[in-house]
């Protein structure tokens, strides 16, 4: 990943999870961004300078809207139907909590966001799981963030 401006603030949901961990990691080692925010509802065991963890009630939106503030946000949230149970519930952790987080960055003035969807993503898909994904893509499409 190239990245040409520097002294950026990086917003990061889903932190905790496979891809997030590792993105996580590049964050706080790139020295495009001075500042790195993560939004969890469970602590991270991870200590650093430019890191700033924010726990959070993903249900409670009005608690912690104004706090994301930043240049890019990136957004790594997801689970499995396994995990979350119920359709209802998979639909809450991979299309409302993501579309919730892009529309206070966006609210808040950041700029881009950079999404963590899965192959197969498409509305129209017979499985659920790639009706979301596609889902969350279209919608945050139709965004004004200057890049996605």
């Amino acid at each position: 990943m190239e990245i040409h401006k520097f002294d950026k603030t990086a917003l990061v949901f889903g932190a905790t999870g496979l891809v997030g961990r590792h993105l996580l990691q590049f964050l706080l080692l790139h020295p495009a961004y001075r500042e790195v925010i993560v939004f969890s509802r469970r602590s991270l065991k991870i200590d650093h300078p430019k890191l700033t963890v924010h726990l959070i009630d993903f249900d409670q939106p009005a608690s912690w809207r104004p706090l994301v503030k930043g240049d890019d946000l990136f957004c790594c949230l997801g689970t499995t139907m396994a995990k979350a149970g119920s359709k209802e519930a998979f639909y809450k952790v991979d299309f409302t909590y993501p579309h919730t987080a892009a529309q206070a960055a966006l609210a808040n003035g950041t700029n881009q966001i950079l999404l963590v969807s899965s192959v197969g993503a498409e509305a129209n898909s017979v499985f659920y799981y790639s009706q979301v994904k596609g889902q969350i893509e279209d919608a945050i499409k139709k965004m004004k963030f200057w890049s996605i």
